[in-house]
């Protein structure tokens, strides 16, 4: 096992979703979407910082992590692949402005917790929309929080 950290989680994701070159404000935003997702990084999801609920990606190897039906991850490369197709949709699209914010690096309805974002990430199941956007604004985002996984190829 090693560790990775909230920032080398959300980058990934971001890279995953496809953005290639991020804005910096984009990945405090998806580091602080993670901290009110999986605040505790003793006590979390195995590779799954936003808590989805995606299966596949392995997730049938592992233990549930909650009743509500948050899956675990044998890698963190699975975990950040669940956690993408989730918000790309897959047969049901349900998280188009978020999408977009995202990949485009058009952070202002995130800013401004627009209500499209806010019922986006309701859906999602957080909902916390202004909690995340006032979080990434306060600057108290947990960049470089350490959590224990593993990596593709990585002896477990």
């Amino acid at each position: 096992m090693s560790t990775f950290t909230r920032q080398e989680w959300a980058e990934a994701f971001l890279h995953r979703i496809g953005n290639s070159g991020p804005h910096p404000y984009l990945v405090k935003y998806v580091v602080g979407w993670s901290m009110i997702e999986s605040s505790n990084p003793h006590n979390y999801a195995l590779n799954n910082l936003l808590n989805t609920t995606e299966g596949g990606f392995g997730a049938e190897l592992m233990q549930a992590f909650n009743s509500v039906g948050v899956k675990q991850f044998p890698t963190f490369e699975d975990g950040v692949a669940a956690n993408a197709v989730a918000l790309i949709g897959g047969p049901a699209f349900f998280y188009p402005t978020l999408l977009d914010c995202l990949r485009l690096n058009h952070g202002q309805p995130l800013i401004d917790a627009t209500p499209e974002i806010q019922k986006e990430l309701s859906t999602w199941g957080t909902g916390h929309a202004h909690d995340i956007a006032v979080l990434v604004a306060s600057g108290r985002v947990r960049m470089g929080e350490a959590f224990v996984g593993r990596h593709a190829g990585e002896a477990s």
